[in-house]
């Protein structure tokens, strides 16, 4: 009897070992409040400087605009299978539902302050506005902040800096709906990064496509807005070339004028204005401004 619970002792210790050493450990199942979150998608533009995040159940659709000065549409859709096939071309007739967009309008040959583009362009919509500003920050950089209703009702900022106006807008049905609280986790996202050169970079030697417009230049363009009879906000600045005229008329004096003979250095500047597209000439200073003929 001894015997056999020894013997069945034995047994029972192997068996404990063999597991022990051999059964591979079973790992905890995950629970639900210990999964990994799922990581939010960065959108970066490094043409522009920019990136963003995307909000959850959204997809970036991108859109530029060839003419005068330069734009680039990134609209947020909501990623359901009717904005799809929108985005795609597939639904006509209809119009685009409520989106969170960010707009970048060039800006280095206008030199929009954030107040001037709201007030002197169309662009802002703020005629359709409670003319009512609010002062905000986006990235460090101060902007504008209001209200418009037009196809729908719309929360919009606006932030200027020398290379790009940036517009940033949520349209929205009622102030409870989701998209509002999803434009603000964007604004707080964005971040201005370094941009990458373009072949702007290469344009010809005394050509300003890619510089701030010196002050002279901007006091031409509010010169030609004024001989116009527009505002300086219509007014383009279509050229900038810099210059060294041969006397302190600009090389534009008259016959009964007297002009110094000196090198006078400073720009010629085409603007279109009115309808109609002229160029003038002007010292480093705006001190003299001719119009050529």
């Amino acid at each position: 009897m001894k015997y056999y619970f020894g013997g069945a002792l034995t047994i029972l210790l192997a068996l404990v070992a063999y597991f022990y050493l051999f059964v591979p450990e079973v790992q905890a199942p995950v629970l639900p409040d210990e999964m990994p979150e799922p990581q939010a998608e960065r959108y970066v533009d490094s043409e522009l400087g920019i990136s963003f995040v995307v909000p959850e159940g959204y997809f970036a659709h991108v859109t530029d605009v060839d003419g005068e000065r330069r734009q680039r549409a990134i609209v947020l859709f909501e990623d359901t299978p009717f904005t799809r096939s929108l985005v795609a071309g597939e639904v006509e007739g209809t119009e685009a539902p409520p989106a969170i967009s960010i707009i970048a309008y060039q800006n280095d040959l206008d030199n929009y302050t954030t107040d001037s583009f709201i007030n002197d362009t169309s662009f802002s919509n703020f005629k359709l506005s409670d003319g009512v500003l609010s002062p905000v920050m986006v990235a460090g950089v101060s902007g504008q902040a209001y209200s418009a209703d037009g196809l729908y009702m719309s929360r919009n900022i606006v932030v200027a800096r020398p290379d790009y106006v940036f517009m940033f807008t949520a349209g929205y049905h009622t102030p409870e709906d989701r998209m509002l609280a999803d434009f603000d986790a964007v604004v707080a996202s964005f971040e201005f990064v370094a941009p990458t050169p373009t072949s702007a970079d290469n344009a010809p030697e005394g050509s300003m496509h890619n510089l701030p417009v010196p002050e002279a230049v901007s006091a031409v363009r509010a010169y030609a807005a004024q001989k116009a009879g527009v505002s300086v906000g219509s007014a383009i600045v279509m050229q900038v070339e810099e210059m060294d005229w041969s006397d302190s008329c600009l090389g534009l004096g008259g016959p009964d004028e007297m002009c110094a003979m000196m090198i006078t250095s400073g720009y010629r500047v085409t603007v279109q204005a009115g309808g109609t597209t002229k160029s003038y000439r002007t010292d480093m200073t705006a001190g003299s401004i001719r119009e050529e003929l």
